[in-house]
């Protein structure tokens, strides 16, 4: 059985030698979401096939049911070319500090509506792929948003992330939430961290009573609130330097794409593949946007 090709890289000299059209995208996609031929056709069930109609489709040689490369995933419908599409993505994951809806549009001459509603769902597939159990030592911290819906409370984003043994943070991942609650606490620490972690916090009771189960230290060290302190300046400065004026209903689309880049920064290479799989196994997402 071959091998699907993966392909690694940043550079988009390299990237433009391996997807020069429509059909380079079309087959990676295809070998993706039949690697290993894992056919099936999705209306009668059939697991034998033969070339469909467009490139790299698959036509059930039973019902005779065409199935694209796009069909079922979240590049079902988009109303530009997949090799665009293809471009976007490299470049979400390929600049350090990532890249708004405006500046894709000016880049690529497609209007910026368009534009957010497909980096919408590439922030929605990235979701899919929540941190889960960070292990070891974790730290936790907290900031709050301006919210537009409430003048009387902010909304809060909850951080964590792994405190390796040579002072970086390892894994991490963000949450949003326009309440926090003590259920919702606890849904985000056994969702994301280890019940066997030594978890890091600075002064706040709710956490101790909210996750109970969990191993959890209150802490005044100063490397602690420097890590934590720093790191929430990047993603304030991330999340209201690149996209400025944003919803809260869209801010954890957001912190799902900014924890992607951060989670693959130590394998950047494979990053792109990563995040296509992801576009790939999702289902296909509706905007509003996508029908103008």
């Amino acid at each position: 059985m071959k091998k699907r090709f993966i392909f690694k890289g940043m550079s988009l000299e390299k990237f433009n030698r391996y997807f020069k059209s429509d059909e380079d995208c079309y087959e990676y996609l295809s070998n993706i979401k039949w690697d290993g031929d894992t056919y099936v056709c999705k209306r009668c069930g059939n697991t034998h096939h033969c070339k469909g109609n467009l490139p790299f489709s698959r036509r059930c040689t039973k019902c005779k049911h065409d199935e694209s490369p796009t069909s079922g995933t979240m590049f079902d419908k988009i109303k530009f070319p997949i090799l665009t599409a293809f471009h976007i993505i490299f470049d979400v994951c390929r600049l350090e500090k990532g890249t708004s809806s405006a500046m894709l549009s000016e880049k690529y001459g497609i209007r910026q509506k368009t534009i957010w509603a497909f980096k919408r769902k590439i922030q929605l597939a990235f979701h899919s792929q929540r941190i889960k159990c960070l292990e070891g030592i974790v730290f936790i911290a907290n900031f709050r948003i301006n919210s537009r819906k409430k003048q009387e409370q902010n909304d809060l984003v909850l951080i964590a992330g792994e405190i390796l043994s040579n002072g970086e943070i390892g894994k991490a991942c963000g949450y949003f939430a326009e309440d926090i609650s003590q259920e919702k606490i606890q849904s985000f620490f056994e969702v994301h961290i280890s019940t066997k972690a030594k978890v890091y916090i600075n002064n706040n009771d709710e956490y101790k009573l909210s996750a109970h189960k969990f191993h959890i230290e209150r802490t005044n060290s100063h490397s602690y609130l420097t890590l934590s302190q720093n790191h929430i300046l990047t993603v304030k400065n991330w999340l209201f330097g690149i996209h400025r004026h944003f919803s809260s209903d869209y801010i954890q689309g957001y912190l799902n794409e900014f924890y992607f880049r951060f989670n693959s920064r130590n394998d950047k290479t494979s990053a792109f593949d990563n995040a296509i799989r992801l576009m790939v196994y999702n289902q296909p997402i509706r905007n509003s946007y996508d029908s103008q």
